[in-house]
């Protein structure tokens, strides 16, 4: 008698792309999440410093298009830095204001490594 084997889905490898986008909206809680299914990631929530440099950046709307890159993109919103000052993986500063934020390890499905830049270039969608 055969077995019957469900495949996984395959989760594709974004590391090697210039420029990732990700689509964050507002929770129910007020907080911001992302799914990409691609990578395997569904309700994936900003936290530790992050949701707050979010709402400085777009203000009250529910939904925003991301693009992510470790190099400049043309036009960024903002850029963020490795904080030297902090131990540990992940931890940026917002070169814009100074605000401090950890980014978790699903940084890594973007980057083969946590960067020392992570440019975001920001288009709200409504």
């Amino acid at each position: 008698m055969g077995s019957v084997h469900q495949s996984m889905p395959v989760q594709k490898d974004k590391t090697g792309n210039q420029i990732n986008l990700i689509f964050p909206y507002r929770t129910a809680m007020g907080g911001w999440s992302f799914d990409d299914a691609e990578v395997g990631l569904q309700g994936e929530p900003f936290v530790a410093g992050i949701p707050e440099i979010i709402d400085s950046l777009v203000g009250e709307a529910y939904r925003f298009e991301a693009a992510i890159s470790k190099d400049p993109i043309k036009d960024y919103t903002c850029h963020f830095i490795k904080d030297p000052s902090e131990l540990g993986d992940g931890n940026y500063i917002l070169e814009e204001t100074g605000a401090k934020g950890w980014l978790c390890p699903a940084t890594l499905k973007y980057f083969v490594d946590y960067p020392e830049n992570i440019y975001v270039k920001i288009k709200i969608l409504e």
